[in-house]
């Protein structure tokens, strides 16, 4: 008798072990999945007047209606 209470004993703490390993592993995988997405956000990108080069558009220059990557490459539109 004292056997099969044991027995008992040790499937309910393995189903409650197994039950909590359960939830930790999705909690896990949702911040990664999570993580994924905000990682593959596109950003808009623009392309350099001058050079050609893409960079992001919050990061390029704006003058004289062109996108330009730097400075010095909008101050080429002064000399064309």
């Amino acid at each position: 008798m004292r056997l099969l209470l044991l027995i008992i004993i040790a499937l309910i703490a393995l189903v409650l072990v197994n039950r909590a390993l359960s939830n930790a592993r999705r909690t896990i995988q949702a911040k990664q999945a999570e993580e994924r997405a905000q990682a593959t956000k596109s950003i808009p990108m623009a392309q350099c007047s001058h050079c050609g080069v893409h960079i992001p558009e919050n990061e390029a220059v704006h003058y004289k209606n062109k996108t330009w990557c730097s400075l010095e490459h909008a101050k080429t539109a002064d000399k064309v």
